[in-house]
């Protein structure tokens, strides 16, 4: 009560670290409850995927189920604010590029380990980088067949539950 936060909004969504690592884990944890059920043997908070930092953990969740390519993929999830310092003009880019530029050491290692890293973006309001939506689409696709239903349902369904817990 003692700042004017301004009329946008944008400074809560810049300092608000507790809630928006609640956003983050709850749209990780969907992401993986859905990675799950297409695939029983992905895991959550992987370590053991670079052999020279085996306690690294480089992404949230490493499944199968993903479509990028034949190997496990990585994902990251990030969700990210365009008001902040270094959001370039697309901050879900911007954010996916610095994820890979952290990861870019061990790139050889997980290569060879069969993994592909993904950094999966999201804006905090809801706008999936491209990468993100292939990977809806991936999963729409699979939950339609396994339920009988419409993949753009599935997807829509999808992106509309990470919509809610962004």
């Amino acid at each position: 009560g003692d700042a004017l936060l301004g009329p946008s909004g944008f400074h809560a969504l810049l300092c608000a670290r507790g809630p928006s690592t609640r956003g983050h884990n709850a749209v990780r944890d969907t992401l993986f409850k859905v990675a799950c059920s297409l695939d029983p043997s992905s895991e959550h908070e992987p370590t053991g995927l670079i052999a020279s930092r085996p306690l690294l953990r480089p992404a949230d969740l490493l499944t199968g189920a993903s479509s990028f390519s034949a190997r496990l993929a990585a994902l990251d999830v990030g969700i990210c604010c365009p008001g902040a310092g270094g959001a370039g003009s697309d901050c879900v880019e911007s954010m996916k590029q610095r994820k890979l530029g952290r990861m870019q050491p061990f790139s050889i290692e997980l290569e060879q380990a069969g993994v592909e890293y993904r950094p999966i973006t999201f804006s905090c309001f809801g706008r999936p980088h491209p990468d993100a939506k292939a990977l809806l689409q991936s999963f729409g696709r699979k939950l339609a067949r396994r339920h009988g239903t419409e993949a753009h349902v599935e997807e829509r369904r999808l992106a509309a539950y990470i919509g809610v817990e962004i």
